[in-house]
């Protein structure tokens, strides 16, 4: 048991730092893409990538976790037998839905291009039609290794397709750029990047489950194989229901978002082209740095499910507080820094990355994004607190209120104030969705917030840091140029902030210890832990 515990914390480990590898090559990968397809470009880029990811997670967002489930009970019996015959019910299952949403979105490609109010996208949908198979493919089969407490393939996946996303994306965008093709076509090339390293990593998971057996002729009889398939599928759909709904409000309101920013620009006067552009700029920028650092709370969540689980087996309520209050905890020691950081140096930490006039339209979206940071991070780690303690469903009711007044706002503020509709929409959403989980956790999973200790000693740490690294980095442009003064201000507030953290004597060894996360980790943070 030690060993396996050893196994699948090491494997969380792996497949955070997969996960932070694999966001930055997103971000490596956008940088250029603005400077070769434009924000137009980058606009038909993330219209279609918005529309395939509301399909994604209608079909596919809750089957990898119900199949890693149905695999982990087979595995606890020590039934390989159960395993193999789960696994070929579900695989056929999963290939089934692939199947139908790659045929719509090919379909329907136009049609859902015109629905959005981005005509010209249609052939950039189209192309991420056969992405929509690989991944249900792909997907099931990371579901399968998870049940088996096996997450490097997980990893080793991701970091196959954004590497080759990364490298292929971006060629295949200069190719078609010096091709003279229209911008649109230049978008649909850069996607192409993604189908492939989909492909290629739906591939070598496939090769690695054949090697392993897990396509092994399973006998049976016609009738009691009939029965336990139906049964198997039924539980299937029954667990992925919960999180699928959780993750559809999420993406159907970032899809009606897009929707309600491309028709509320056009309706004041505004050209597709323009608005297009604007969208893009959003997307582009502003978008991919804010969902940077919500990567480092995953393999807190990941990890706070079954620790949680585990003590509400053992009836242990001191416990489940415990760990909850350490996520929380933990939550505002890395989301705070990043908060204020993007807040007050969102132009440098743009000009960082991307050109000038693009970085300075978007800087002040970011700004009123990083707000937002901090309580995407509470409502990662919340929903886990919830799934951890048998209520799934609390999540998904938080994430409709949520949803319902982020689509209003947009509704409103878009065509009254613009493009800056969006990102405030976007954070009152999150701000929504963090309080209702927070009133669900505090009455099902015993949580008692003690303000001071959680919230406001990193709040003054991280606020102190940022303001600091915001005057040296006005001091040094005097000095040096914009870029380098930016990277000396950024790694000013994480030197600043870490020695305030000390100072103030904000980390807690008791909550440390309960915090579920690897133990290299922790004895690193605890060595800067007062007694």
């Amino acid at each position: 048991m030690k060993t396996k515990t050893h196994t699948l914390v090491n494997g969380v480990a792996f497949l955070a730092a997969a996960g932070i590898v694999v966001k930055v090559l997103g971000l490596i990968c956008k940088i250029p893409l603005v400077h070769v397809i434009g924000e137009d470009g980058m606009g038909y880029f993330n219209s279609a990538y918005t529309i395939y990811n509301l399909f994604f997670m209608l079909s596919n967002a809750g089957l990898p976790v119900a199949i890693s489930i149905l695999i982990s009970e087979q595995n606890a019996k020590g039934n390989a037998f159960g395993i193999r015959s789960v696994f070929r019910t579900v695989f056929r299952a999963v290939c089934l839905v692939g199947i139908i949403g790659c045929v719509i979105l090919l379909v329907l490609a136009e049609e859902l291009a015109c629905f959005v109010g981005n005509p010209e996208a249609g052939a950039c949908i189209a192309v991420m039609a056969p992405v929509f198979l690989f991944v249900c493919i792909a997907g099931g089969l990371r579901g399968y290794y998870q049940g088996l407490s096996r997450l490097v393939p997980t990893g080793i996946s991701q970091l196959i397709e954004a590497i080759v996303k990364t490298v292929l994306g971006v060629g295949l965008a200069v190719y078609a750029v010096r091709k003279g093709y229209p911008l649109s076509i230049c978008a649909a090339f850069s996607l192409m990047g993604i189908a492939f390293g989909s492909l290629l990593s739906m591939l070598y998971l496939l090769i690695l489950s054949f090697l392993n057996g897990a396509f092994a002729a399973v006998e049976r009889s016609v009738i009691s194989g009939k029965r336990r398939e139906d049964a198997v599928l039924k539980r299937l759909f029954k667990i992925a229901l919960p999180v699928t709904l959780g993750s559809l409000v999420v993406s159907l309101s970032n899809f009606l978002d897009l929707t309600v920013v491309m028709r509320g620009l056009r309706s004041v006067g505004m050209s597709a082209e323009m608005a297009n552009r604007l969208y893009g700029n959003y997307t582009g920028l502003a978008v991919p740095l804010f969902n940077l650092p919500p990567v480092l709370i995953m393999p807190i969540a990941y990890a706070t499910v079954p620790s949680i689980t585990e003590a509400r087996m053992k009836n242990d309520t001191q416990k489940i507080a415990q760990i909850s209050a350490g996520a929380l905890k933990a939550v505002s020691l890395i989301t705070l820094p990043c908060v204020f950081g993007l807040f007050l140096l969102s132009r440098p930490v743009l000009l960082i990355l991307f050109e000038k006039e693009a970085a300075l339209r978007a800087a002040p979206l970011l700004s009123l994004l990083a707000p937002a940071v901090f309580f995407v991070g509470i409502v990662t780690v919340t929903g886990s607190m919830l799934q951890g303690c048998g209520k799934p469903i609390a999540p998904v009711l938080s994430m409709l209120c949520g949803a319902a007044v982020k689509l209003v706002l947009s509704f409103v503020l878009i065509p009254t104030q613009g493009i800056v509709g969006a990102p405030i929409g976007t954070l009152v959403c999150y701000v929504v969705i963090a309080g209702v989980n927070l009133v669900f956790c505090m009455r099902y999973c015993h949580l008692q917030t003690r303000l001071f200790t959680q919230f406001w000693l990193p709040l003054a740490a991280a606020f102190g840091s940022a303001l600091s690294g915001r005057l040296v980095y006005h001091g040094l442009c005097c000095a040096l140029s914009v870029r380098l003064a930016a990277m000396i201000s950024v790694i000013w507030v994480a030197a600043i902030y870490f020695a305030l953290l000390i100072i103030f004597r904000t980390l807690d060894r008791n909550e440390l210890e309960a915090l579920p996360i690897p133990t290299k980790i922790k004895e690193l943070m605890q060595k800067c832990v007062p007694t």
